[in-house]
């Protein structure tokens, strides 16, 4: 959902919404926004996370600094790729407004304004856990390969995911569900 229209047209539809690539306080007001169409059109609330699903962008390493070294290259090629698109409407901007479409994030952006998770799998599972209080999540996907990366880097990080930072997660009451499957 990145579009205001796109954010009132899905729920009145009864549609669902993915998130992606936004700014934590920016996502929190759009979650809610369309939680607050769908019960408008509707006539009933969502319940915790119904309908909205968040993409967060992943990797986990042995250390920040060794998670923010393999995943550099891959996020700088991903943003050069979104950015002429305006991609980047979506995050704050050095001044502290919402950014225009040039803004182009650095890791560093993108990892302080929520929308990537990189670091040990605490790290990441306490960036998880903040977002779940932010939104109460039930459907989250994770994004864990990045442009350029090979398909066994891929699949460790998938792996790795699961095995080190899902048992870390917070429970949700009981309805998050995370799977992961191999490609082909």
């Amino acid at each position: 959902m990145t579009s205001p229209p796109t954010l009132r047209a899905a729920p009145t539809r009864g549609f669902g919404g993915v998130f992606w690539l936004r700014e934590r306080h920016r996502l929190a007001a759009d979650w809610r926004a369309f939680a607050e169409t769908f019960e408008q059109v509707h006539g009933r609330p969502l319940e915790r996370g119904e309908r909205r699903m968040l993409v967060l962008n992943v990797a986990v390493g042995d250390t920040r600094a060794q998670a923010m070294a393999t995943v550099r290259a891959g996020h700088d090629e991903f943003w050069r790729f979104l950015a002429p698109y305006g991609w980047g409407r979506g995050y704050v901007g050095p001044d502290g407004r919402p950014a225009d479409g040039s803004f182009i994030p650095t890791l560093e952006d993108s990892m302080a304004q929520g929308p990537w998770a990189v670091g040990t799998a605490d790290d990441v599972a306490a960036h998880i856990a903040a977002l779940d209080d932010l939104l109460g999540l039930t459907d989250l996907v994770i994004f864990p390969a990045m442009p350029g990366d090979p398909y066994d880097r891929a699949r460790e990080q998938m792996e790795r995911f699961v095995r080190d930072v899902v048992p870390l997660l917070p429970a949700a009451a009981g309805t998050v569900t995370v799977t992961a499957e191999e490609p082909g």
